[in-house]
């Protein structure tokens, strides 16, 4: 179903198509394109990331770019920023556990509470964790990093 466009929603055409193998070529609205695979473990390739990396790789993107967004709204000037996603899938029942996210933004020592502030926005509003909420367990950690200012 194709839709018109709005300034309220984004929709997105996401096509697969099987390589013959154990993966396929992941087309992302005729804009992008990446490949997946399925784990050695699993009987694939491991050629390519498998789709259990890719969710946990767009749900560590989605923590990014929401905290970016709050940083913004807040005026926090950011030094730096890295996420780290941490999580286990259970091959028996195909059920993912454990899943623990580290914020670690990179800031001057006055804006502690700002950065601390924008990661709880940031847990708040994060769509893709207020999907996966009902799923599984979410564990969010902030690691705020003070750069240290050289003398001048």
């Amino acid at each position: 179903m194709v839709r018109k466009a709005s300034a309220r929603y984004k929709d997105y055409r996401i096509g697969l198509d099987w390589d013959g193998e154990t993966g396929a070529g992941v087309n992302i609205d005729n804009r992008h394109e990446l490949k997946v695979d399925m784990p050695k473990g699993f009987g694939g390739k491991g050629r390519f990331p498998c789709p259990h990396e890719l969710l946990f790789s767009s749900f560590g993107g989605c923590i990014l770019v929401t905290y970016l967004r709050m940083a913004r709204d807040m005026n926090l000037d950011l030094k730096g920023l890295k996420v780290c996603v941490n999580g286990r899938v259970d091959w028996i029942d195909y059920s993912i556990t454990d899943v623990e996210v580290t914020i670690s933004p990179e800031i001057s020592e006055d804006e502690v509470w700002e950065a601390d502030e924008c990661a709880r926005l940031t847990e708040k509003y994060c769509p893709i964790r207020r999907e996966l909420a009902p799923a599984f367990s979410v564990k969010i950690v902030t690691e705020v990093r003070i750069r240290k200012e050289s003398p001048s």
